[in-house]
């Protein structure tokens, strides 16, 4: 027997991860599991087509065996198709670390969960919850692959960040971890003008480090939405400070929250888009778009309307290559990347979040929670860094139990036979937030089914190369 036929045989249930997009003459073939697109020529769509269809072990058998025969390349584009896959397995690598090292914040955003960014508790992590983090997850981890600087606004802590990079950097030389983190600054730049410089020079001795910026977006919703505590507009300074960081290749992302407000005032996701990569001149910046999480009537979208805003930017640049609007206003190569930056670039996961899994919030006192949103909350407390090792280890495992009890789809049956079950997430925090439980929302399924593959095939329609 082949090593391909093997493949296919041992791994049969991998036939059912497969499916076949197909419109207007281009074809795509999805790979739920690993969440690879392949376009197809019309000899594979056809091979594809009928292999899809067989259920018989024998005739399985005998169809490759005779479409190999015919097309001996097929065997090896089988076997790599087949191909063992690591995500299924259980990591031992901490994917994220984010460390709440500010709970102070200038700004007074409306919508802002964590009480003005203090979380009930105004306060600066000190060196000693940074270095018995990373003693406590790395005796427990093997690996950390991001650590992510979070508030309130981190750069009120400017100096502990700096203190982070090199108590790692101190780790990897001495060989106690492998590899060096990504680092990740979360921050709303409503800070003064002096900070700001002071951490583009940490930009300068450490360029690794990437900023994601909160901002909502011009003016007129920026100082309604995200003033300064004392009331005062914060847009001019914001934008001052963002465009100041410009010139040291930053932001890496903008992160906008979309609301009524924003819909009210006739502003669009792909409006805001637009803002930042045109008006702005981030077009190297990633820009996402997401709705709020508030129940106040006045802030929160209807979830019909949330839905249609969540995929609103899609549906414009499907229709704009399409020559559906009026106003065709995006390229190729704009689409390219936006399918590249929120499809075909995700990793495959089996749970809706992983956060209490392979992802944990440390705020200022060195107390461990799932997830950030939470921290505060007595009852989602999981331990704290200066903890027994042995102790923390088993809150952390009992911890991930209940959560993967919660979040892992196969769990559901709306997820099990979907071709979507290891892309999209749901935020269980967030839901706790707003409806006070933390069971996923299947409300967008459908719609986001079909973008997705809409997406795929306009993209396998508009490249020669493998998607």
């Amino acid at each position: 027997m082949n090593k391909a036929l093997d493949l296919i045989i041992t791994k049969r249930e991998r036939l059912q991860d497969l499916f076949l997009f197909q419109k207007n003459g281009a074809t795509v073939l999805w790979d739920k599991s690993t969440l690879n697109a392949y376009s197809l020529d019309k000899k594979h769509m056809e091979f594809f087509d009928k292999l899809l269809k067989i259920e018989n072990q024998e005739e399985i058998k005998k169809f490759v065996i005779k479409e190999i025969n015919k097309s001996p390349e097929l065997e090896n584009e089988l076997i790599e198709l087949f191909r063992d896959l690591n995500f299924k397995k259980e990591s031992k690598n901490l994917r994220r670390l984010n460390l709440l090292i500010s709970q102070k914040c200038l700004l007074g955003c409306l919508y802002c969960y964590a009480k003005k960014g203090t979380y009930g508790h105004p306060s600066f992590m000190k060196p000693l919850i940074v270095k018995n983090s990373l003693e406590s997850f790395l005796s427990i981890f093997d690996n950390i692959g991001m650590i992510q600087f979070f508030g309130g606004e981190p750069l009120l802590n400017l100096e502990l960040i700096e203190y982070t990079i090199k108590l790692i950097q101190e780790l990897v030389s001495e060989k106690i971890i492998q590899k060096k983190p990504d680092f990740l600054v979360e921050s709303g730049l409503g800070v003064p003008e002096e900070i700001v410089k002071k951490f583009a020079k940490l930009l300068q001795d450490y360029p690794e480090i990437r900023l994601t910026v909160s901002c909502d977006g011009p003016s007129e919703i920026q100082n309604i939405l995200r003033p300064f505590k004392n009331g005062k507009p914060s847009y001019n300074s914001v934008i001052g400070n963002l465009n100041y960081l410009k010139k040291y290749g930053q932001p890496h992302a903008i992160e906008v929250t979309y609301t009524k407000i924003h819909f009210d005032k006739g502003i669009l996701p792909s409006d805001l888009i637009n803002y930042f990569k045109e008006e702005l001149g981030l077009k190297d910046s990633l820009v996402f778009v997401i709705p709020v999480i508030s129940k106040d009537p006045s802030l929160a979208l209807p979830r019909n309307v949330e839905i249609e805003m969540l995929h609103e930017y899609d549906v414009k640049m499907l229709k704009s290559l399409k020559n559906i609007t009026s106003y065709p206003r995006y390229n190729i190569d704009e689409f390219k990347e936006h399918v590249e930056n929120t499809v075909l670039n995700y990793a495959p996961t089996k749970y809706f979040c992983d956060g209490g899994i392979e992802s944990y919030a440390v705020d200022t006192f060195g107390d461990i929670y799932s997830c950030h949103m939470l921290v505060g909350m007595e009852k989602f407390r999981i331990g704290n860094v200066g903890e027994n090792i042995e102790k923390l280890k088993m809150n952390l495992e009992t911890f991930a139990i209940k959560q993967k009890a919660m979040v892992e789809k196969a769990r559901y049956d709306k997820c099990k036979n979907c071709y979507l079950e290891n892309y999209c997430s749901s935020c269980p925090s967030a839901n706790y937030l707003q409806r006070g439980n933390m069971v996923p929302s299947f409300s967008d399924c459908e719609i986001r089914k079909q973008i997705v593959k809409e997406l795929l095939l306009e993209y396998a329609k508009n490249t020669s190369q493998e998607v």
